[in-house]
């Protein structure tokens, strides 16, 4: 987890205290000669520091907040001065860049009976950026369950990277409470979307908890089309689809998803995402011409104001989301099949930053195509430059080579790419089965495809990428390799361990990306 503010942060936290620093004034006159130690000399000091505090001063304010936390006397001070002390004392750790402090301090203070939510906010904002998993889950719990209308105050991308499944396996427990919280406060993505991965995670959890109803009450939630695939193909959710045949349908499922981000594009015009988001359920139900038209006319405004005397684009995010919108018009135009025009698309979203930093996605997305129409330099060309590279993209970037190798006969590379591949296969076992398939390895393809099956956290994902799809143009390579991956299917072995967990059914969306 990559830890940063994710609400308002400090500032807003402390306007709050700033504010509220009165309430805290304690009745009636101090001694004036307190005995040091006593707790009329630690009353008095933490009022010092509190007036410090008020004045500005959070930097000469927070020694002065940890020797009252310290002293003998603290425990024997009132409950809303100890409050006062720990809550101001980790804002002022915080403000000095002591994060650890700043979250030891906090998470006493909001075990105090006056804690309010914004001590939890800030509590969880330390969590976050401590990549304390634990914490950060059983934090935004008690958001969510105490003060369910601030959670549109927390950034959703934070919200989503702390429900996420991958820290199911350490936090089975906490991560079950946080995503029923979020449930049961009636969470959606910026209002409008349901995050339908977390709550497939809570229907699990309900299924695993021999509660069906709740997870039948879950599912009925669930919009993605993915997700939805998932849990058709999956055995364990067999119950599910008789209850509610309707809310499988996937071909609805895609209608209903057009016509969301349709609405939400046009209610928020200056926000590209909406349109990216968009075109990409546009591109899985084949409306390929849509798809161009949409992208050309969102390229065009860009470029329309960045020739016109304001320099200004009519959207909020083009420097993030653009990109994006090339990589899906590039998508469209393989898909129809128009291969140079997609290679130079790419080309021009590769030499794009990313939020100011050179772009990876595209750089890798256009070696891939590159490879795929059989152009192997070029492709290597293209990661041969790529630094700062996530795990999942390493993999990526080992397939090319491994790729690229088969075509030009490096055997050495092509062992070394696998090597790879084989070590580091828990970063995605999708990109090292495809792997063993374009290098021959059919056998171990199949065994691995049959742990997946069997392996309950990644069997529904297996499931789904095995389905049939919707058939696209594909280059003469790729069309070889994914004939190759289909052939795996024939076997026995492979076709009893599907049978076993699941079934394959044939959609005529097309298949995920990736």
């Amino acid at each position: 987890m990559k830890g940063t503010w994710i609400i308002c942060g400090f500032a807003a936290a402390l306007s709050l205290v700033m504010v509220s620093t009165e309430a805290f004034a304690v009745a009636g006159k101090p001694s004036a000669t307190p005995e040091p130690g006593s707790i009329d000399a630690t009353q008095q000091a933490l009022d010092s520091a509190v007036a410090r505090f008020s004045n500005n001063d959070i930097a000469g304010s927070g020694p002065a907040l940890d020797a009252v936390i310290a002293s003998p006397a603290f425990d024997g001070l009132p409950s809303r001065s100890r409050y006062r002390a720990l809550l101001l004392g980790g804002l002022s750790a915080l403000n000095n860049g002591d994060k650890a402090h700043a979250h030891e301090l906090l998470v006493r203070a909001t075990d105090m009976p006056q804690s309010g939510g914004s001590d939890w906010h800030e509590r969880l904002n330390v969590a976050f950026m401590l990549d304390d998993e634990a914490d950060s889950l059983r934090s935004l719990t008690v958001i969510a369950q105490r003060w369910p209308q601030s959670l549109d105050q927390i950034n959703y991308q934070a919200v989503m990277q702390i429900a996420q499944s991958d820290y199911a396996d350490s936090h089975d427990e906490l991560h079950f409470e946080l995503l029923k919280a979020l449930f049961d406060a009636g969470w959606t993505v910026e209002g409008a979307l349901e995050p339908s991965w977390q709550w497939r995670d809570l229907v699990v959890g309900w299924i695993k908890r021999k509660s069906p109803d709740r997870a039948l009450a879950v599912a009925r939630r669930i919009d993605d089309i993915d997700v939805l695939i998932e849990l058709r193909a999956d055995l364990r959710f067999a119950a599910l689809r008789k209850a509610a045949p309707e809310r499988f349908d996937i071909n609805q499922a895609q209608a209903e998803s057009v016509k969301l981000y349709t609405i939400e594009a046009e209610r928020r015009p200056h926000e590209m995402s909406w349109k990216v988001d968009l075109v990409n359920v546009l591109l899985r139900g084949g409306q390929y011409q849509d798809v161009l038209d949409i992208s050309d006319a969102i390229i065009g405004e860009v470029k329309a104001a960045a020739s016109s005397a304001s320099s200004t684009s009519p959207y909020t995010d083009t420097d993030d989301k653009l990109i994006w919108v090339m990589n899906s018009r590039a998508r469209a135009l393989q898909a129809l099949g128009r291969w140079d025009e997609a290679v130079l698309q790419l080309e021009r979203a590769a030499r794009r930053p990313e939020n100011g930093r050179p772009n990876i996605n595209q750089a890798i997305n256009l070696a891939q195509l590159l490879c795929k129409l059989g152009r192997p330099e070029p492709a290597l060309g293209v990661i041969s430059e790529i630094e700062n590279v996530s795990k999942y993209g390493l993999m990526q970037m080992y397939w090319i080579r491994l790729a690229s190798a088969m075509q030009t006969g490096d055997v050495s590379a092509q062992e070394t790419a696998l090597a790879y591949m084989s070590e580091h296969r828990a970063e995605s076992l999708y990109l090292y089965q495809s792997a063993l398939v374009i290098a021959g390895h059919n056998d171990d393809a199949a065994q691995l495809l049959i742990q997946r099956l069997g392996d309950p956290d990644e069997r529904s994902e297996a499931l789904r990428q095995i389905q049939t799809y919707r058939k696209e143009p594909q280059p003469e390579l790729a069309t070889k390799w994914l004939e190759q991956s289909r052939q795996l299917l024939n076997r026995n072995d492979v076709l009893a361990a599907v049978k076993a967990v699941g079934t394959i059914e044939s959609f005529e969306v097309a298949a995920a990306p990736g």
